[in-house]
């Protein structure tokens, strides 16, 4: 019998093939059975793949075709089932992974062209079907499987989780673009362990593993690891769990791993900040460990207890500074926004962590994801018949060529695309959410220490800076230049196109860090010679003494002088000229870009203007 494997993300973009493709495929490689995976199809369009994809399995004689399932990718999932039914009517379609598991009975409902969903774990069920499916006999034996018999949809009972997954994939038949991927990029994820044991009310998780928790022993996470590193040159893992260190043996797995990784493989894995232990930081960078993912979900006290994720927040945030500051390990956070309960404050007591975290320069990444209405989870169950496609998808279900091809069929089928759609009844319009989410946030992290700086000399509060940035023309376009050039530290170009939008601002004091001076002239251009206040926007070194920046003022007196140097404030208000200290940056921010300003530089840059003016506050 022969097997065709599909992961539609995979052959939609060439992303990272699916771990749960690879499982399978070991299962039923090791049963005897001839199997192949679908490799990344070059084409810009979406009937052409599925052309691809039926070539195929023409040339091929495929008996069987399995197909992995998202939320994100389902759409594009379902397309391809129904092309090989159209043209292979007697070909098996088999879908498997979380989509497919929780909408199985409205997509066999549905979707005449769907023959078998495999829920949850697929190992042994899948192992059974295909057994089933070889010998012509009926599948009312398959535990873990929906299908289709006699004109009736039916459920069998669930197939219990396995105790000891072997966690083997099948790397000989690795399609040839992904090794070569593989080779280029150096790095892979790799499954650590499966299951949470928490129940978050926006997840599927939970109900994909029952709540059962399980994770990989260290020996055979890098064994997978050294052959990853020997066959393609793998250097950095990232070790596929939703909670690795949930589990009370954590500790003890992370000194045998440290144990077995002294040849220093990198890696970076996910956590919960509430049971994160501080104090195995080091523990953790001698073991290899580079990057930590945390979901915070909200800075609201109101949103943790409705998400019931349950994180102290006061704590959450202390015990990620302590992690900020006394380790190198870089920290990425993930927030969600748009719950029908949210509100506007709620909103905002999140954008208050993120402007006090992002500070920190090995603080990477602060994702603010829309809220997406998950099939599976509590939240799906609680608002189903209050849902409505909008155009707003969340960023979880979000792929442009999937959305506008379609279009039509995600708004007719709320049951089977939830993640494409967005709440009717919300405590604020949902256009307002999307704005926070995609625009506002952003700006809160380019210039964190420019908002602080605000609050500081103001001491307004963070929904009034929202409240007034808004009210401007420039913010729009202001916006959307930091969207698109912030990630790719295109400093000087947003300068260019913030200055006069800055100068607009006659209720705030705010500045911004020149981090690069390839526009300097552009820059100077915007600066109004006649002012008679100036921000010099710099951030200390310790070596920097008062009579140096001092020496700057002068060098420049028809400005008054600002300058920012945190705790050391005090030091420099005793330095002529200077009347004010205050600092205000875009981060992130390398130490380069810090030590340019130290010196006879700071002198240098306020004799020829180029640090950005402002007209003082009367």
């Amino acid at each position: 019998m022969k097997i065709l494997l599909i992961d539609p993300s995979y052959v939609l973009d060439g992303r990272q093939l699916g771990l749960g493709i690879l499982t399978i495929a070991a299962v039923a490689k090791d049963a005897g059975w001839d199997v192949d995976i679908c490799d990344y199809v070059e084409s810009s369009s979406l009937e052409e793949k599925c052309g691809f994809i039926c070539d195929a399995i023409n040339n091929s004689n495929v008996d069987v075709v399995g197909i992995t399932t998202r939320c994100d990718i389902y759409p594009f999932a379902l397309m391809i089932a129904k092309r090989i039914k159209e043209r292979f009517g007697e070909t098996q379609v088999v879908l498997g992974g979380p989509q497919a598991t929780h909408t199985d009975l409205d997509t066999l409902k549905l979707c005449s062209f769907v023959d078998v969903i495999i829920r949850g774990e697929g190992e042994i069920s899948t192992l059974n079907l295909l057994k089933a499916l070889e010998s012509r006999k009926p599948l009312s034996s398959v535990l873990g499987i929906t299908y289709r018999a006699n004109g009736e949809i039916i459920q069998n009972q669930q197939q219990p989780l396995i105790e000891n997954v072997p966690y083997k994939l099948a790397w000989d038949i690795l399609p040839k673009r992904q090794e070569r991927a593989l080779q280029a990029e150096k790095r892979y994820g790799i499954e650590s362990g499966r299951g949470c044991p928490y129940s978050c009310s926006f997840c599927c998780t939970n109900k994909m593993w029952n709540q059962h928790y399980r994770i990989r022993s260290a020996y055979s996470l890098f064994e997978e690891m050294k052959y990853l590193n020997s066959r393609f040159g793998v250097e950095f893992f990232q070790l596929e769990h939703d909670s690795l260190m949930a589990g009370r043996h954590f500790k003890s797995f992370l000194s045998e791993f440290t144990q077995l990784n002294l040849p220093s493989f990198k890696w970076s894995c996910s956590a919960r900040i509430d049971n994160f232990d501080t104090s195995l930081l080091k523990d953790l960078e001698a073991a290899g460990c580079e990057r930590l993912f945390f979901g915070i979900e909200s800075g609201s006290t109101k949103m943790q207890k409705i998400y019931n994720k349950h994180l102290d927040i006061g704590k959450s945030v202390e015990k990620l500074k302590t992690i900020l500051e006394q380790s190198n390990i870089k920290v990425i956070l993930s927030f969600v926004c748009g719950h029908p309960l949210e509100t506007i404050d709620d909103v905002l007591q999140t954008l208050e962590i993120t402007v006090q975290l992002i500070q920190y320069r090995n603080c990477i990444n602060i994702q603010l994801h829309k809220l997406a209405p998950l099939n599976g989870s509590q939240l799906y169950q609680e608002y189903k018949d209050q849902l409505e496609f909008k155009g707003y998808v969340s960023d979880q279900a979000h792929c442009d060529q999937i959305e506008d091809f379609f279009r039509e069929d995600i708004k007719k089928y709320p049951e089977l695309f939830a993640s494409f759609f967005d709440f009717q009844k919300m405590s604020m319009s949902s256009e307002r959410v999307y704005d926070i989410c995609y625009r506002i946030q952003p700006l809160c992290k380019a210039f964190a220490r420019t908002i602080t700086a605000i609050r500081i000399l103001t001491g307004i509060s963070l929904r009034e800076i929202i409240s007034i940035l808004s009210t401007y023309d420039e913010f729009e376009d202001v916006l959307r230049v930091i969207e698109r050039e912030y990630m790719h530290s295109a400093f000087p170009q947003i300068i260019y196109n913030i200055c006069e939008f800055e100068l607009a601002l006659s209720r705030v004091r705010t500045v911004l860090l020149i981090d690069d001076f390839s526009e300097e002239t552009r820059i100077c251009d915007m600066v109004n010679p006649t002012l008679q206040y100036m921000e010099i926007t710099f951030d200390p070194d310790e070596r920097i003494s008062a009579n140096m920046l001092s020496k700057a003022a002068e060098q420049h007196t028809k400005y008054k002088v600002m300058l920012w140097a945190g705790k050391q404030t005090a030091n420099y208000k005793t330095a002529s000229k200077i009347d004010e200290i205050v600092l205000a940056s875009p981060v992130p921010y390398s130490q380069m870009s810090i030590n340019r300003f130290v010196g006879e530089y700071v002198c240098e840059m306020v004799k020829n203007s180029l640090i950005k003016c402002k007209v003082k506050k009367d």
